[in-house]
């Protein structure tokens, strides 16, 4: 949570999609309220939906940093934090 606060929250350049591996949908919902997310909640088994299924990995947690358009621009937690640093002190 103290990375999110520091690097984007209240960002208009990035936001973050939480993906639950909760089989319901209230577990996933309640967790992450007790957690204090902020962000999205998508359930694994909704991937497809979303359009995100390219983009799950093989385990917990991932990090990937993503164009509007869908390419990866960072993965692991480390280098996503850097690049979302990158893009919040870019001039517009």
């Amino acid at each position: 949570m103290e990375s999110y606060k520091k690097h984007l929250a209240g960002s208009t350049k990035v936001a973050m999609i939480h993906v639950s591996y909760d089989e319901q949908e209230a577990d996933a919902l309640s967790w992450a309220k007790k957690e204090g997310f902020p962000w999205l909640t998508v359930l694994y088994s909704k991937l497809e939906a979303a359009d995100l299924e390219k983009f799950a990995g093989d385990f917990v947690p991932e990090h990937l940093l993503l164009s509007p358009d869908g390419k990866v621009l960072a993965s692991g937690k480390e280098e996503c934090l850097k690049r979302i640093a990158a893009l919040n002190d870019e001039q517009v």
